[in-house]
């Protein structure tokens, strides 16, 4: 067995048929098939049942897909950290979704250039389970992330504690609701709600307060843009929930109001602890550990949704 006989029974496996691997991969199709003929010969073992509409796979190849899958994973890990190492490595890979790395973001990434100038940063801001999913597959080098429990993250990661961040609702000066000085769970459910869309951990929250409290959200609307969310709780077509970090209430034309009891987000900085640490990344976590906390955060534009 080797490698390049498992990146292509991969891609068979992937693309169903030895032609459309071949394709993919610019390999000859007798290439291909040569190489799934070795790993059945040597193993003893059918992998496809051949088949006119394509290849599919026996138990046998399944149980191979899925340990070959964490083999060249490892291995191209392998191949990255080595390569990095020799060349002097000199880049940070962060993830963060997206409305955190708009305020906390900028003070960091300017206080770590003053001190690591020569460092290149490149940030991945997408939803909270496309970065942890990026961390798990060593994508990148540390993840900032909101998380509702300290139990969030299994042995092989290391997961440090930045602050909490408060969860409220914010409306219409108009509204009836602004006149409050904090809500509750029972003052919402005959409102109409805008919220963000699936992966957005601070709906789940919200959405098991209202479980907790035997009662049902009625939802409006679902999104992954703030701006839209902002737009409809301004016109005072539906209230929604905001981070009160994000929320500057004289341009943004809107009321924040805190719930009772209070909600909200522990945000933690986590890498793999089985991975290789380069100096940018342990320049990074000591910044981030010894940096105030208060400074690491910064109003701004927003036009997207938090995770």
């Amino acid at each position: 067995m080797n490698l390049s006989q498992l990146k292509y029974f991969q891609a068979v496996c992937q693309f169903g048929t030895i032609t459309r691997a071949s394709k993919e991969l610019h390999i000859s199709q007798p290439s291909i098939s040569s190489a799934i003929r070795e790993l059945e010969e040597e193993y003893g073992v059918i992998l496809f049942q051949r088949r006119h509409h394509g290849m599919v796979m026996t138990e046998a190849g399944k149980r191979l897909l899925t340990m070959s899958r964490t083999l060249l994973s490892e291995t191209e890990r392998l191949n990255r950290v080595m390569t990095e190492l020799s060349d002097e490595r000199k880049i940070l890979q962060i993830g963060i979704p997206s409305l955190l790395s708009l305020f906390i973001l900028p003070k960091v990434i300017e206080a770590y250039k003053r001190k690591r100038p020569d460092v290149r940063i490149r940030v991945e801001s997408s939803g909270r389970k496309e970065v942890f999913e990026l961390l798990t597959e060593g994508e990148l080098d540390l993840a900032i992330l909101p998380c509702s429990t300290s139990g969030c993250f299994d042995s092989i990661y290391h997961a440090v504690p930045l602050f909490t961040l408060e969860l409220g609702v914010c409306v219409s000066p108009r509204h009836p609701l602004s006149r409050k000085p904090v809500v509750t769970i029972e003052d919402l459910q005959s409102e109409d709600l805008v919220v963000f869309e699936q992966d957005y951990l601070h709906k789940e929250i919200l959405f098991n307060r209202f479980k907790d409290e035997h009662l049902k959200p009625s939802i409006l609307l679902e999104t992954s843009q703030f701006s839209t969310i902002l737009s409809l709780v301004q016109q005072g077509a539906a209230v929604s929930f905001v981070l009160k970090d994000v929320v500057e209430e004289e341009w943004m034309k809107i009321k924040y109001i805190p719930i009772s009891p209070q909600l909200s987000l522990d945000i933690r900085m986590i890498w793999r602890t089985d991975d290789y640490m380069f100096q940018s990344m342990k320049d990074f976590i000591h910044l981030m550990e010894t940096m105030d906390k208060d400074d690491m955060r910064s109003s701004t534009d927003i036009d997207s949704g938090a995770s």
